[in-house]
């Protein structure tokens, strides 16, 4: 799985020049005040871990970070100069200058291509050879900004499955402590517009009939549905009669491959206190390509329905504050396969959940704001030497000139000694619900313990 491994901020708002933060692999816990830019600082590694520089494009900003899949690792050192003024001809902002390099090599092996981008080309040189490939521009600005570089010669033959490090994971977003998620996910415009928000208001997917459905491509143009088989179930549910895919009251029956990808419906049912679920797209418009088959269909979000045990059911607006945010909370761990991104992980949620959603979280690099109490047992928070691993302080400082900065650092071994003895007690593991799925064996346990 991807995982970043290091930030570096030259650069970056108000963010004190020089820091750096060494990111754990699977928790990191971020603890300050108000104000402090927990949240800021939650959109800053969205963006990382999406390839998307997009909002910071009207913005100075220098940044270094490494990021690894355990097969390939990357160090990056990227840069915008923020729009400069309008010109007084045509009141316009000319592009924005930027200048990147990419350093690819094999984990514990030697460089073994670099890349270097500004607006005039991108040059790709593999180690031992003699000339640089030029290639077009590809800005940071644009997601996953160097992954087509990556599929093409000279690197794609010889680093098949690099391009992974800079694929847009479009899906690398900030879930939010209220129900922005859940508003956006049921097709309503979300009540705040938060930095990385995990889903647009509307989406458009294509699928090729003379192709076999198992096989066809169903793809979205923002992709932000979760798995790669909730195509199939699209599609299903669109020809239905009743216009859902229907999750059966047999829970522990393997689902079928149209619905693999709903599987999080699936466990999040039973917890919620229901026995089953269905689930359907709101196909507003669709049209046909004549020229090609082709068929276009544009979603503005999806409806979701609960079966009690009497077989009454109840639609998603019927649901609680709670069971929203852990039904959101779902849908957006089965959207986001290797990166957890959270305000208030728990908010909302009775303490009964809180295991089961942390489970949940299996084996992606999680990083967590706030400091509920109810889920520090469950973050591997067991040795001192964790704490200071997986603990990221943010605090407001006050620069010679009387400005003030944020400071974004590794907790320091103080205030860490005094968070262990205060907060930390004996790792607990609290009994799952029976539909909740254990990690997996290979991975560290402590995101789930």
């Amino acid at each position: 799985m991807i995982k970043l491994q290091r930030l570096r901020i030259t650069r970056y708002r108000n963010v004190l020049p020089g820091t750096e933060l060494r990111l754990d692999g699977h928790v990191n816990l971020v603890l300050g005040e108000p104000g402090s830019g927990k949240t800021m600082l939650l959109g800053l590694l969205a963006a990382i871990a999406g390839s998307d520089f997009s909002r910071l494009e009207a913005e100075p900003f220098d940044l270094t970070y490494d990021v690894s899949d355990g097969v390939f690792a990357a160090t990056v050192v990227i840069r915008g100069d923020g729009l400069p003024p309008r010109s007084p001809v045509d009141g316009l902002p000319e592009p924005t200058n930027y200048a990147y390099r990419v350093s690819v090599h094999r984990v514990g092996g030697e460089p073994v291509c670099e890349f270097t981008g500004t607006p005039e080309a991108l040059l790709v040189r593999v180690t031992g050879t003699a000339e640089p490939r030029r290639l077009p521009p590809s800005a940071p600005f644009r997601r996953g900004f160097l992954t087509q570089a990556l599929r093409q010669p000279p690197a794609a033959a010889l680093f098949f499955g690099a391009w992974r490090l800079f694929n847009w994971h479009g899906t690398a977003a900030r879930f939010d402590e209220s129900l922005d998620c859940f508003l956006a996910m049921t097709g309503r415009p979300p009540a705040l517009r938060g930095d990385a928000l995990p889903l647009p208001a509307e989406a458009v997917f294509s699928f090729d009939p003379r192709s076999a459905l198992r096989t066809s491509t169903l793809y979205s143009v923002a992709h932000y549905l979760p798995g790669g088989a909730i195509d199939r179930a699209i599609v299903d549910a669109h020809r239905s009669a009743a216009g859902e895919t229907r999750l059966g009251d047999d829970h522990d029956a393997a689902p079928s491959a149209a619905l693999s990808s709903l599987d999080f419906l699936r466990r999040v049912a039973p917890i919620l206190g229901f026995r089953g679920a269905s689930f359907q797209p709101d196909v507003s418009s669709y049209r046909a390509e004549r020229s090609t088959g082709e068929l276009h269909y544009s979603v503005r979000g999806f409806t979701f329905r609960f079966t009690r045990s009497d077989g009454t059911t109840l639609h998603h607006d019927a649901l609680s504050y709670g069971q929203k945010r852990l039904l959101a909370l779902f849908y957006y761990l089965a959207a986001s396969e290797e990166f957890v991104f959270a305000d208030g992980l728990v908010h909302g949620l009775p303490d009964a959940w809180i295991s089961a959603c942390v489970h949940a979280m299996g084996a992606r690099q999680a990083f967590i704001t706030g400091q509920d109490p109810r889920v520090l047992p469950h973050l591997g928070l067991d040795s001192l030497a964790r704490v200071m691993a997986r603990i990221i302080t943010c605090e407001v400082i006050r620069a010679a000139d009387g400005a003030e900065q944020l400071q974004w650092r590794s907790i320091p071994q103080d205030a860490a000694t005094e968070f262990f003895q205060r907060h930390v007690r004996e790792t607990v593991d609290l009994p799952l619900p029976a539909s909740a799925a254990a990690p997996p064996a290979d991975v560290d346990p402590t995101p789930a313990a």
